[in-house]
């Protein structure tokens, strides 16, 4: 009877820890980082591999005046193998592999160097806007990302949702250099309402960096003391 009574207080004492564990996963909210991985999906191979690419055409470039010069066999020949059907996939982009490689080229033909911007030695808590061949970049005060997530807040989505976002990053400094048209054709096509989380999560002192890249995408969100570390 002994053994019967202690066998059942295992059993109770165990069933509790289950159902314990179980509302700890329930009610454990998404942590930052997987908020901010869900819209990228960055870790995949195949965006890993572009993501490489990426980086070999730029250590590759060479500078004539205040523009890119670039060996175009050699980018084709980083294509060779790219498997674009699961690219399209994985980014919901409509590429055939000769539209990709024709959409960089153009980005590195009209991408202008002097464009971009001074960082006036202030790295915290900048406002402050650029871009490169392959990327938008904006900076935002502690301050100024505030502003975004309650703009964002009071209407989150939709094509109110991405005039908030051109409407407040448009005047921030060196606003000029963005390519508007392609940036705003990227929010619709790609972004949702995790933005607005993903600026809750990663806002504090130094404010944010967002990144987003030109043929994914895909953002990303830091916070401006990790960005120069």
């Amino acid at each position: 009877m002994e053994k019967f009574k202690i066998k059942n207080l295992f059993v109770n004492i165990f069933s509790i820890m289950v159902c314990l564990c179980m509302g700890i996963l329930l009610v454990t909210p998404v942590s930052a980082s997987e908020e901010n991985i869900q819209n990228r999906k960055e870790s995949n191979p195949i965006i890993l591999e572009f993501n490489k690419i990426q980086d070999k055409i730029t250590e590759s470039l060479s500078i004539e005046g205040n523009h890119y010069v670039y060996d175009k066999n050699y980018i084709n020949h980083l294509f060779d193998e790219f498997d674009i059907n699961t690219f399209n996939e994985i980014t919901g982009k409509k590429y055939t592999l000769e539209s990709l490689k024709s959409d960089i080229y153009y980005a590195l033909d009209t991408y202008i160097i002097s464009n971009q911007i001074s960082t006036y030695g202030t790295y915290y808590n900048r406002n402050a806007t650029e871009e490169g061949w392959n990327y938008w970049r904006w900076y935002m005060s502690e301050a100024k990302t505030n502003e975004m997530i309650q703009s964002l807040t009071n209407i989150s989505n939709g094509e109110l949702g991405t005039s908030i976002i051109l409407g407040i990053i448009s005047v921030l400094p060196g606003a000029g250099v963005i390519g508007w048209a392609g940036l705003t054709a990227t929010l619709k096509a790609g972004w949702n309402g995790l933005y607005r989380q993903s600026l809750i999560n990663v806002n504090g002192p130094g404010g944010t960096v967002t990144d987003i890249n030109k043929f994914t995408s895909y953002y990303t969100v830091v916070r401006q003391t990790d960005f120069y570390v």
